[in-house]
């Protein structure tokens, strides 16, 4: 037997790589959207800026707080 087969390799590649994978392809689905209901004037450009404002910092807390976890999650060991 070939000492390089993958014979303990699982068949699908799930968990949270496939996870956030796809979190960002609804993100990047959302963000389409957005902008092409802004190119048709549904949604203000005033309105997306101020919403994208908050949406931004929302996404750089969320960050911090996932990197302080990570850190200290690491740290224990």
């Amino acid at each position: 037997m070939d000492p390089n087969s993958k014979i303990d390799e699982p068949d699908s590649r799930g968990g949270r790589p496939a996870l956030l994978r796809a979190l960002a392809v609804l993100a990047v689905i959302a963000a389409a959207i957005m902008m092409v209901f802004t190119v048709l004037d549904v949604i203000p450009l005033e309105e997306l800026s101020d919403w994208g404002i908050r949406a931004g910092l929302i996404v750089l807390i969320v960050a911090a707080a996932a990197v302080a976890i990570a850190t200290l999650a690491r740290g224990g060991r």
